[in-house]
């Protein structure tokens, strides 16, 4: 009986973690023990159908489905994936999975098919072909961060750029490094060098959206510069 209760007082002050917390349990991928084709990872996302898209420092795109089979995706010189450093991945509202690389930028919808788009092929609609982030809307908009300025897809394909010179500063670098949508349907900008920006929508008297830029001062004292665009 001694025993019994002695057993009840160490349970009761020292409890085991089963029945207490939930105990982690850890899962490293690495090319020696997988399909992983690098080491250095810059991007995550999951696909449609629960696969999980990896982004690689040099060694392409990687695919992980649900039954753990690999797959890997490099540059070629017959399209698809532009360059073998991604450094953005997205899914759109479509299901369709958008690459962002240093030579440009990617699409890759559910049948397999590629399209790619460059700051030549694009006239300068992508004004930069090193893409940072990738922020897809739920009207099937694409906002992409470069290291030359903000670019907006809409989705019948008609482009629009904006930059630190176009927005009279309002954009305070070009250099985009992050994108965020919030529930309000506004994008903000986090750049390297010039702070946060937040660009709103704004319904017109014609029932027309137009976009204005907000950038959040630097210094207490400065101000607030808005340009709609």
């Amino acid at each position: 009986m001694a025993l019994r209760f002695s057993w009840a007082i160490a349970c009761t002050a020292c409890p085991f973690p089963a029945f207490s917390e939930a105990v982690p349990i850890w899962t490293p991928f690495t090319p020696e023990n997988s399909g992983l084709p690098h080491t250095d990872i810059l991007a995550l996302t999951l696909g449609e159908d629960g696969e999980l898209w990896i982004g690689t420092h040099g060694g392409g795109l990687a695919r992980l489905d649900k039954d753990g089979h690999w797959r890997t995706y490099t540059a070629n010189a017959r399209g698809g994936l532009p360059a073998n450093l991604v450094l953005a991945l997205a899914r759109g509202a479509d299901g369709a999975l958008w690459i962002g690389t240093e030579h440009g930028l990617a699409r890759r919808d559910k049948d397999g098919s590629w399209r790619t788009y460059t700051t030549a092929s694009t006239n300068g609609g992508l004004p930069h072909d090193r893409v940072i982030a990738l922020a897809p809307d739920a009207d099937g908009t694409l906002w992409i961060g470069t290291y030359g300025g903000l670019a907006r897809l809409d989705r019948d394909g008609h482009w629009q750029n904006y930059t630190t010179a176009s927005t009279k500063g309002a954009l305070p670098n070009d250099n985009i490094h992050r994108l965020a949508l919030d529930a309000d349907g506004a994008l903000w900008v986090g750049t390297f060098g010039g702070g946060v920006a937040r660009l709103d929508r704004v319904t017109t008297g014609k029932s027309q959206t137009e976009h204005k830029i907000s950038s959040l001062p630097r210094k207490p004292t400065s101000g607030r510069r808005d340009l709609r665009c």
